[in-house]
């Protein structure tokens, strides 16, 4: 046990914190900066990119520190995304409507806004991406993926574990699902995982993958950035429970998904950071194995840790 714990540390040491969400399109991600009016009110706004197959993109727009979010097109041409819609702001009583346009262009971000009741400009940059909170494995936990050896699983059919280990110490998922060889009852788990970059899919087959536990609970992995959260989004219960907030990343960025697990049927669900859910409530809930899913797209997996819990 100890020399896994010691390759499992060193690999989440010396493995790259994050893969940049550039390296598949040089759009996507988190673009946020400041307003400006024409009466010189300014404020925070954001707008989260998304590809969407071909030349066409989302982009979610938030105007101010909790604005609603709104949804205007994008449209690829060479090196620039040109994007035009409308959204709605608030301000006290009042609200407006304002009609939106800008380019992005040579890494920025600028547009303008209008409506009968005042007008502005945007300009904003892409959110550096954080590097993940490294956390070392916890005394007493198991190393059930430690960037080499897959010993410690076989696909649910019961031949051996047969998903590919990477170069880069991660485990891309395959064709058929994979279960632990051991059973575990109250627990704390932690993974890394990646989501690829698949803009053409939608809902929860746009990379998706899944991690099913405690019987049959399954959290769902889909590539939900930058989308108000449904029953689809990344973290979400299978049985029909959305997260509470929006915490998913781009695609090609790793991301922490931490779960607590605690007889009979308790469940907390921790993204990147943020919780999803807390102390959710399921039936059925036995010892049993975990079960990493394969949804048919190649989701990667790394640093995957289980500390048993007590009563």
């Amino acid at each position: 046990m100890t020399h896994l714990i010691a390759r499992a540390w060193i690999l989440a040491f010396v493995l790259p914190s994050v893969v940049p969400a550039q390296e598949g399109d040089p759009f996507l991600g988190r673009w946020a900066g400041t307003y400006r009016t024409e009466s010189a009110e300014q404020g925070p706004f954001r707008i989260d990119v998304i590809p969407r197959g071909g030349a066409a993109y989302l982009l979610a727009v938030r105007m101010g520190e909790r604005g609603s979010r709104y949804e205007v097109a994008g449209t690829r041409e060479g090196d620039t995304l040109r994007f035009r819609g409308r959204f709605q702001a608030g301000s006290g009583t009042d609200e407006a409507a304002y009609d939106l346009g800008g380019t992005i262009v040579r890494r920025r971000l600028t547009g303008t806004f209008s409506s009968p009741e005042a007008s502005g400009t945007i300009e904003l940059a892409l959110v550096p991406v954080a590097a993940l909170p490294g956390e070392a494995v916890p005394p007493g936990a198991a190393v059930l993926f430690d960037g080499a050896m897959l010993d410690r699983w076989q696909r649910a059919d019961g031949k051996p574990a047969d998903w590919l280990v990477r170069n880069d110490g991660s485990l891309e998922a395959g064709t058929a699902d994979l279960v632990s060889r051991e059973d575990f009852g109250d627990f704390r788990l932690q993974l890394e995982f990646l989501l690829p970059l698949e803009p053409a899919a939608r809902g929860g087959r746009r990379a998706g993958g899944g991690l099913v536990l405690g019987g049959d609970c399954e959290i769902r992995l889909a590539d939900s950035f930058g989308l108000d959260p449904t029953k689809e989004s990344c973290g979400a219960i299978a049985s029909g429970t959305a997260p509470r907030a929006d915490a998913c990343r781009p695609p090609l960025e790793w991301q922490t998904l931490d779960v607590v697990l605690r007889a009979p049927g308790e469940l907390t669900v921790t993204l990147n950071g943020v919780v999803l859910h807390e102390r959710h409530r399921f039936d059925g809930h036995r010892r049993g194995p975990l079960r990493l899913r394969a949804g048919g797209s190649p989701v990667r997996f790394r640093n995957i840790w289980l500390q048993p819990l007590g009563p």
